[in-house]
C-alpha cells in the first residue's frame, strides 16, 4: 500500500500591520523560511485571530487604526492561551518612549522598521525554538521535582490547570498536554484556574512564566513555604516584603533560573579554549557553581536578616565594587 508522506505541520505565525505592501513582504519572508502565516489588518482584528488561530508568535505593528499595537498587546496578554507566547514589535517609532511601551504592554522584543527581511526570518525561527526550549524547560522541571520524590499536586500552562491533592501522574499530564495541546482537562485531578492554583496549600510554589504573578494584592494567600522562581520576576517588590514577613522563602530568579546563562558562560569559554566538554562536566561545574551561589546568597540573608533577593544584591554589588577598587579608575 502506498501513499503520500504527511507533512509536517508549519509553524504559525500571525502579521498584525496595516500596510499592506509591508504585511505581504512580510509574508513571502517568513513563507520562505518555511512559516505558515495569518494576516490580520488592524489591533482588533488580530486579537480576533490569535484567538481564532492560535498562532506560536506574533509580529506585532504600532501605528494602526481601531487598536494600536500596544493596546492590542495588552489585550492578548490578558488572554490565557497567549500569556506566554512571543511578541515581536515592528515599528518605526525607535524612542525611548516607544520602546518602554512596547515592553511595559507585554511585548517579548522590539525591532525598527525597515525591517531586514532575512534578519526577521532567522529572528522568528530563534524565536520559536526559544519558546519551544521554555515549554520543554516547564515539563522537565515537573519530571524532575516527580523522579525526586516530590508530590505534584497541581500543575497549569497559559490555558488552565489541573491538581489533585494526592499527588499527579506527571507522565500523564504531560503526554495529555502533548495531544491537546494544555494540560487542562487531564483525568485524574480538577480544573483550578492559574490564579488560584497561586494560592494552594504545597510546600513548594515554582512561578515558571509570567512576571508579577504574586503581587501586593495575592501575597497573603500565598500556601506555599517556599517559592523558587523559576520565571523572571514572578513576584512584585511589594510582594516580596509581604512574603519575607510572613516567612515565607523566595528562591528569587537570578539565583533560582541562573542555571542557563552559566551553562551559557561554559559554551563560551568551550568556544574560547576550542574544547568539547561532556554533559557528565557541564552538570558536575553547573551544581558546584549554583550550591555554592546559593549558600552565598543565604549566608548573607541569614547573617544581615534581609529577604534573599535583597542579599542576592548586597553581594552582587559587594563583588562589583571589590573588582572596580582593584582596577581603579582607568583610562
Amino acid at each position: 500500500m502506498s501513499g503520500a508522506e504527511p507533512q509536517e505541520k508549519k509553524p504559525l505565525i500571525l502579521i498584525v500591520e496595516d500596510d499592506t505592501s509591508i504585511r505581504e513582504l512580510v509574508k513571502e519572508a517568513l513563507e520562505h523560511f518555511q512559516f505558515a502565516v495569518v494576516e490580520a489588518r488592524n489591533g482588533a482584528d488580530g486579537v480576533a485571530a490569535f484567538t481564532a488561530h492560535k498562532p506560536e508568535i506574533v509580529l506585532m505593528d504600532v501605528r494602526m487604526p481601531v487598536m494600536d499595537g500596544f493596546e492590542a498587546t495588552a489585550a492578548l496578554r490578558q488572554i490565557p492561551a497567549a500569556a506566554t507566547t512571543p511578541i515581536l514589535i515592528l515599528t518605526g517609532l525607535d524612542d525611548t518612549d516607544s520602546i518602554r511601551r512596547a515592553y511595559e504592554a507585554g511585548a517579548t522584543d522590539f525591532a525598527s522598521k525597515p525591517i531586514n527581511l532575512f534578519v526577521l526570518g532567522h529572528r522568528v525561527r530563534y524565536m520559536l525554538r526559544a519558546k519551544h526550549a521554555l515549554d520543554d524547560l516547564r515539563g522537565s522541571e515537573a519530571r524532575l521535582a516527580s523522579a525526586q520524590g516530590a508530590r505534584i499536586v497541581a500543575l497549569s500552562d497559559s490555558q488552565g490547570g489541573v491538581a489533585a491533592k494526592a499527588g499527579l501522574d506527571v507522565a500523564k499530564v504531560l503526554a495529555h498536554k502533548e495531544a491537546t495541546g494544555s494540560v487542562a482537562g487531564c483525568a485524574g485531578g480538577g480544573a483550578v484556574s492559574n490564579s488560584a492554583l497561586l494560592e494552594l496549600d504545597c510546600d513548594v510554589l515554582v512561578p515558571a512564566a509570567l512576571k508579577n504573578q504574586i503581587t501586593a494584592e495575592n501575597a497573603d494567600r500565598i500556601g506555599a513555604k517556599l517559592v523558587a522562581e523559576a520565571a523572571n520576576g514572578p513576584t512584585s517588590p511589594a510582594a516580596d516584603d509581604a512574603l519575607f514577613a510572613r516567612g515565607v522563602v523566595v528562591i528569587p530568579d537570578i539565583l533560582c533560573n541562573g542555571g542557563g546563562v552559566t551553562v551559557s558562560y561554559y559554551e563560551w569559554v568551550q568556544n574560547l579554549q576550542d574544547e568539547q566538554w561532556d554533559e557528565e562536566t557541564v552538570n558536575a561545574k553547573l551544581q558546584r557553581k549554583m550550591v555554592k551561589a546559593f549558600h552565598d546568597v543565604f549566608d548573607i540573608a541569614e547573617r544581615r536578616r534581609v529577604a534573599p533577593r535583597v542579599a542576592a544584591y548586597m553581594l552582587a554589588l559587594d563583588r562589583v565594587a571589590r573588582v572596580t577598587q582593584l582596577r581603579g579608575l582607568w583610562p
